[in-house]
């Protein structure tokens, strides 16, 4: 009987045991789970209400990031759908914090859209990754003030009524004489003007043509899949015309692949052509639907690539003609 004793206390703490380690366990399990493993964005911008042609939009977008993970230094457009980015910084206010700061201009009235905003980083191995920051409205009114002053500077009755009338068959020679100038001064100026050869257009005139006959079409309500046909096909053709790597004959593999072995684009860019190529693939070969804001992003994503192409490009034209 005591031996039974013996055995019996033996196995109640073996049990207990087990059960301290399964604890241990899942304690560690919970910190590793708590540990920060994503990257995370918030967003906030003023005013939002009531805003004018000449008014900014104050757009500062906070990114937090793991210890160790980085954003590489990326080129902000100038034009954010039908917005103007008047001025941009990116500062790191804490090794772990850094913020986007966006002045943003409206060049439409009614209420707009601020598209979403994509954010590129990397992680401790260098990987690149992507967050995107969520679109929002923007109510842009007009406001005409009225200035009573201009309107008290203008006589009731009409300045021509005071003309003496010995005057006036002076004045309508002279309105008959004015026409005739301009109107055979603007028939010397068109013939010269047809006569030289019709300048070619840039890569960027060609692919801004073939994005607005694009969205003109409404090809992305008819026919997702297509739509992104064609607006990756936009973005390879500017690629080819701009850097002459045969992009469109390419497979999105084939051309991460080729552009990675030179210093063509930036790595930025490199970046953000892999995230819209791989994108726009999973709707194209794998059926993804990507709704109303995935279409909006691939659409602001693919111009400003190339309004930034267009304006990098111009800045080594300058350096070359500088030198």
């Amino acid at each position: 009987m005591k031996t039974n004793y013996i055995l019996s206390l033996c196995l109640i703490l073996a049990l207990l045991a087990f059960e301290s380690a399964g604890w241990a366990q899942d304690a560690s399990k919970a910190e590793k789970d708590a540990a920060p493993t994503a990257v995370s964005v918030e967003s906030s911008a003023s005013p939002l209400e009531n805003v004018t042609l000449a008014t900014d939009v104050k757009w500062t977008i906070k990114v937090n990031v793991p210890e160790g993970y980085a954003l590489p230094s990326a080129q902000i457009p100038k034009k954010w759908g039908v917005w103007t980015i008047a001025a941009s910084e990116t500062l790191q206010t804490s090794p772990t914090t850094h913020e986007i700061r966006l002045t943003l201009r409206p060049t439409k009235l009614g209420d707009q859209v601020v598209p979403a905003f994509p954010v590129y980083y990397q992680d401790k191995s260098g990987k690149p990754g992507c967050v995107e920051v969520k679109p929002f409205n923007v109510k842009v009114v007009s406001k005409v003030a009225k200035s009573e002053d201009n309107l008290k500077g203008m006589g009731s009755e009409n300045s021509l009524l005071d003309v003496k009338k010995n005057l006036l068959p002076y004045i309508i020679a002279s309105l008959a004489a004015l026409i005739v100038i301009v109107m055979i001064w603007s028939a010397f100026f068109k013939r010269k003007k047809s006569s030289k050869a019709e300048k070619p257009k840039s890569p960027y005139e060609l692919a801004m043509e073939r994005m607005k006959a694009l969205l003109e079409s409404g090809l992305a309500h008819r026919d997702v899949k297509m739509f992104y046909v064609e607006l990756t096909g936009i973005v390879r053709e500017f690629i080819e015309r701009t850097t002459l790597i045969n992009a469109p004959e390419l497979t999105t593999e084939e051309f991460l692949y080729k552009i990675s072995q030179g210093n063509v684009f930036s790595d930025v860019e490199r970046i953000r052509l892999k995230h819209f190529l791989e994108s726009a693939d999973m709707v194209k070969f794998a059926q993804h639907d990507p709704g109303e804001a995935g279409i909006n992003t691939a659409i602001h994503n693919a111009e400003a690539f190339i309004c930034i192409e267009m304006e990098e490009e111009g800045s080594r034209q300058e350096a070359v003609g500088s030198s």
